[in-house]
């Protein structure tokens, strides 16, 4: 008997110290029910938030070089190995095809299949000649169909020297149609000023302007008046190495004569894989600062 109450006594103290560790995390909710509050995850839940990863908007503007613009596919293969995901891209002229393409799929693979059945129809063509224009019009009517810029899966950027029109609402054709002719007075290869700012128009954290441009290079197939606007093109954009990436490659190239994807590879592979290294120290030194934004705001 004696010890039948002994193991009451015990019993008793026992559920006395369990009541009082769960009053502890107990409140009275506003339905007048209980509920449970475990402080510890509370902590921890706003440890998970603050260490939450955020990742830049990225932008990429192409200064466009003719067929040697192609560099862009590996540069952008190069980001989707390494998990950067790009958020708006840009150029014009025949980059600007190459950039509404990845802007539609958003993935290389896409990208390199269609540029490769353009450019074999290209191939035998002088570049800005009527028939190369029309091939790349009808190219893109049937890729595109009556797609709108805003359709597209990323931001597409083609600048214009055109005021007053919202890129946006304009169709994929016609936006190509405006910037494929260089002919054209009103072209943008004819602007006093080449520096793009991606931001003035789409949310950018991260811009990385690019050209893509052989040390030695040549025309074979520019007609004078073509070869004139190009050069001065070329002479105005590389006057901005403090805000052009300038890949270059050893190789001599004619501009106008298009390469195989390996050639391209081989040209430009090193200078791709330096820039793309140096993308990815700048998206982690932006993730760590913005982490820390973070961090100190939810404390």
């Amino acid at each position: 008997m004696k010890l039948l109450w002994v193991l009451l006594v015990l019993s008793s103290c026992t559920m006395i110290k369990e009541e009082k560790n769960i009053s502890s995390n107990v409140n009275l909710g506003s339905n007048g029910k209980n509920i449970v509050i475990n402080k510890d995850v509370i902590i921890e839940s706003k440890e998970k938030s603050a260490q939450k990863i955020l990742y830049p908007e990225i932008g990429i503007f192409v200064y466009p070089t003719l067929y040697s613009t192609m560099g862009t596919v590996e540069f952008l293969r190069q980001l989707e190995r390494s998990k950067v995901k790009i958020r708006t891209i840009g150029s014009f002229g025949l980059g600007a095809v190459i950039s509404a393409l990845y802007a539609k799929e958003g993935t290389t693979s896409y990208l390199e299949w269609k540029m490769f059945a353009l450019l074999r129809r290209l191939e035998s063509l002088k570049p800005y000649e009527d028939e190369w224009k029309s091939e790349i019009l009808l190219f893109t009517k049937n890729e595109f169909k009556k797609s709108k810029v805003s359709d597209l899966r990323l931001n597409l950027f083609v600048p214009l020297n055109e005021k007053d029109i919202a890129i946006e609402k304009l169709t994929v054709v016609e936006l190509i149609e405006k910037t494929i002719d260089i002919t054209e007075k009103n072209h943008y290869i004819n602007t006093v000023d080449f520096n793009v700012q991606l931001d003035a128009f789409y949310k950018t954290d991260l811009q990385y302007n690019l050209l893509f441009l052989p040390q030695n290079i040549g025309f074979d197939k520019l007609t004078s008046y073509n070869y004139g606007l190009y050069t001065y093109y070329l002479g105005k954009v590389m006057q901005m190495e403090d805000t052009i990436k300038m890949i270059r490659s050893d190789a001599t190239v004619k501009l106008d004569k298009i390469y195989s994807s390996s050639d391209i590879y081989t040209m430009f592979f090193p200078q791709i894989v330096d820039l793309k290294d140096q993308v990815l120290e700048q998206v982690k030194r932006w993730q760590e600062d913005n982490s820390a934004s973070l961090l100190n705001y939810n404390n």
